[in-house]
C-alpha cells in the first residue's frame, strides 16, 4: 500500500456521485435561442478587466448525508442548508445522530459512528457563528479511526462541499451558476490568472491512538480539494496536501510515507486524481497546532502546467481550455489508528480571477 492508494479509492467513490452533477453543471453554460413567445436571453455580461469571482456561495446552512449505496440520502439538515456534511469509505451499517442547525447558531454537533464488526470510528462536526452577523466563523472536523483496518488498508474520508445538482435536489445550490459569472459563463482554466483558496486551516489535534490493533496503514491527511470537469467528459479532482501525519504500521513501509512528499497522479485513468503537497507551493507541510492562511496560495499556474503534462495513461485531456472549475470538498481522511481533529476558519470557499 502507498499514499498513491490512499485516495484512489476516495476518488473512484466520490466520482461516482459527483461525475454527473458535474456534468449537469457544465452543460448549464450553453445559451438559449429565442423566439416570438419566449423572452430574449438577457445581455451577456463583460469583464472591465480582471474579474474576481467566488464560484461557490458563502455557506447558509448544512445537510447531513449519507454516503452509502444507494446515496445521496438526506439525514438530517438544517434550514435552507446549500452545503453538506458528507463521509466516503464508512462501513455500511453506520449509525447517524440527527442534527439540527439554526442560523444563526451557537455551536451543534453531530456524530457518526460504524460498529460493524470490530470497527467503531466515531466522527463529528461543530459549527461555528457569529450570533450578531449570522455568517459562520468557522467549523471543526473530529475523527477517530482507531479500530477498523480493513482485510486491505482502509480509508475514512470526511468533508465539507458545496450542494449541486446531483446532491439534494430540494436544497439551495452553493455553486455558483453559470450566468452569475461577470462573462456569463463559467471561464475555462486557460483564462483563469488565479485560483485560491479563501480562509485559515488548523491542525488542531493529530494522534495514534492506543488500541491494541494493529494495522498495516495507520496516517491522517488534511485536504482542500477542488473538482474539474473537461469539455471531453473526464474529471480531475486535484487533492492539495496540507498536512500528513503518519504512524508505523504492520505493512513493511506502507504504515508512514518515507521521503518528502511530492506531486503523484492517485490512479492512472479517469476520473483522474492528482495528490500535491503545499510543499509545491513554499510552505511546510502542518503538524499539529500548526495554522495555514490559504490566501494568496496561487494554484493557477501550476493547475495549467499538471493538466498540459498528461496523465500516466496518457489519454487525460491536456488542454486546460477544455477545463472547468466545477466543484469543491474540504477537509480530511484516516486510516487505520490515527485521530484527526482540523478546524475551518471563516468562509473557507474559493476565489479565482480571469
Amino acid at each position: 500500500m502507498s499514499r498513491k492508494f490512499a485516495v484512489v479509492r476516495f476518488a473512484s467513490l466520490l466520482a461516482e456521485g459527483l461525475a454527473l452533477c458535474m456534468l449537469l453543471q457544465l452543460s448549464a453554460c450553453g445559451g438559449g435561442g429565442g423566439s416570438a413567445s419566449v423572452a430574449p436571453p438577457p445581455p451577456v455580461k463583460r469583464c472591465m478587466g480582471n474579474c474576481t469571482v467566488e464560484p461557490f456561495n458563502a455557506t447558509n446552512n448544512f445537510a447531513l448525508l449519507n454516503t452509502q449505496f444507494p446515496y445521496p440520502v438526506v439525514y438530517s439538515t438544517g434550514s435552507g442548508a446549500n452545503w453538506n456534511v458528507l463521509s466516503w469509505g464508512q462501513q455500511s451499517g453506520i449509525n447517524w445522530k440527527p442534527f439540527v442547525v439554526t442560523n444563526p447558531s451557537s455551536t451543534e454537533t453531530l456524530y457518526t459512528a460504524s460498529t460493524l464488526a470490530t470497527a467503531y470510528d466515531p466522527m463529528s462536526v461543530s459549527f461555528q457563528s457569529n450570533p450578531a452577523s449570522g455568517t459562520w466563523t468557522s467549523t471543526t472536523l473530529g475523527q477517530t479511526a482507531t479500530t477498523y483496518c480493513g482485510s486491505t488498508p482502509q480509508e475514512f474520508d470526511f468533508f465539507l462541499q458545496p450542494n449541486g445538482p446531483g446532491f439534494v435536489l430540494t436544497n439551495p445550490s452553493g455553486i455558483l451558476p453559470p450566468g452569475s459569472y461577470p462573462a456569463g459563463v463559467i471561464p475555462t482554466l486557460d483564462q483563469i490568472t488565479t485560483i485560491d483558496f479563501q480562509g485559515t486551516m488548523t491542525v488542531v489535534a493529530a494522534s495514534q491512538s492506543t488500541s491494541s490493533l494493529e494495522c498495516g496503514v495507520n496516517q491522517s491527511q488534511v485536504i482542500p480539494s477542488l473538482i474539474f470537469n473537461s469539455i471531453t467528459g473526464q474529471t480531475l479532482f486535484y487533492q492539495l496536501e496540507v498536512a500528513l501525519e503518519c504512524y508505523p504500521g504492520t505493512l513493511p513501509g506502507q504504515g508512514c510515507v518515507s521521503g518528502p512528499p511530492s506531486e503523484f497522479f492517485c490512479q492512472g485513468t479517469e476520473p483522474y486524481c492528482i495528490g500535491d503537497p503545499i510543499t509545491s507551493y513554499g510552505h511546510n507541510l502542518l503538524n499539529q497546532g500548526d495554522s495555514i492562511t490559504m490566501n494568496g496560495v496561487n494554484l493557477a499556474p501550476r493547475l495549467k502546467a499538471l493538466i498540459s503534462g498528461g496523465s500516466p495513461d496518457g489519454l487525460m485531456d491536456t488542454n486546460p481550455a477544455d477545463w472547468r472549475l466545477t466543484s469543491m470538498y474540504i477537509g480530511q481522511s484516516g486510516w487505520g489508528r490515527a485521530n484527526l481533529e482540523t478546524q475551518w476558519s471563516g468562509q473557507f470557499l474559493v476565489q479565482l480571477t480571469y
